[in-house]
């Protein structure tokens, strides 16, 4: 899982130009986030499921319910508003 993680970051972090000793806190610091998330996934995998689960159903309805909204107003009473 983490290998596919790393080339869009390493690709991102190619964009930004940094001194070398950022470089090396850098690597310190992914080497560490990256064994967290390994330990953590493997042993709660209900807690970043349902993690997932409350996002994407948070997202969508953020998403969706202003444009339902927006379905139920007369497009000439709105401009006509303006």
């Amino acid at each position: 899982m983490t290998d596919g993680l790393r080339q869009p970051f390493d690709r991102l972090r190619s964009f930004f130009p940094r001194a070398e000793h950022h470089r090396e806190f850098d690597a310190e610091m992914s080497a560490h986030l990256e064994l967290a998330v390994e330990e953590n996934l493997q042993r709660h995998p209900f807690a970043f499921g349902s993690a997932f689960l409350v996002l994407t159903i948070t997202s969508l309805i953020a998403c969706l319910l202003p444009a339902w909204r927006a379905t139920r107003v007369q497009a000439m009473a709105a401009l006509g508003y303006e």
